[in-house]
């Protein structure tokens, strides 16, 4: 298991005595720990696109043959899924590579999205998704920035502010994404938004 969730930061008394979540970094597969029955179920995060590409944390080759596995590669870190946080409403949040890292053209530039423009990204190594218990649905939310580590805001659009290697600084807001995709379909490009970041010369 790479990290585990039960609720949220900015709530803790949020799903008392509910499941709790670990996230498999190598396999795409969550674990659900639930404490009153004592039970552990194990779901798979879903992908959109098959033959995703092998972690550049993953070795290349074994450098020492294994005692039991021989030269043979076990460990690929293809979805390299981690959870991050339990919503008010009780959804778990997580990083997870589900599609190829081609990013689609509005992210791109030439775009008219005005993050694109300011700051183009042709490559998205991870994305976000959510898991929600009551449906057993997960929801892949596909970003153009890299995801990694997060911060969950406390204001009004709920947003997620995510540090992706490579990306900048990008922040999703949960409010904007289902608002707006339940009204036109379009919610992912109004919520996902990101700026460059710029790291200070030592010379300056």
């Amino acid at each position: 298991m790479h990290d585990m969730y039960a609720t949220d930061k900015r709530d803790p008394t949020i799903n008392g005595g509910g499941l709790v979540y670990a996230g498999d970094y190598n396999l795409g597969v969550l674990s659900l720990l639930d404490p009153k029955r004592h039970t552990v179920e194990t779901i798979k995060v879903p992908v959109r696109d098959r033959n995703l590409p092998a972690s550049n944390f993953a070795q290349p080759t074994m450098q020492v043959p294994s005692l039991f596995w021989g030269e043979e590669l076990i460990w690929s870190e293809t979805q390299r899924t981690e959870v991050k946080n339990v919503d008010a409403k009780g959804r778990l949040w997580m990083m997870t590579t589900f599609r190829l890292p081609d990013n689609p053209a509005w992210c791109k530039e030439g775009s008219t999205n005005k993050f694109a423009q300011y700051f183009p990204i042709a490559r998205s190594g991870r994305q976000m998704a959510y898991y929600d218990p009551k449906t057993k649905q997960t929801t892949l939310i596909d970003t153009c920035f890299n995801t990694h580590h997060a911060a969950y805001a406390e204001d009004q659009d709920d947003t997620i502010f995510v540090a992706g290697l490579g990306s900048g600084l990008s922040w999703f807001k949960v409010r904007v994404f289902e608002q707006t995709t339940v009204s036109s379909g379009r919610g992912l490009r109004g919520a996902a938004n990101w700026r460059a970041s710029i790291a200070p010369s030592a010379r300056c």
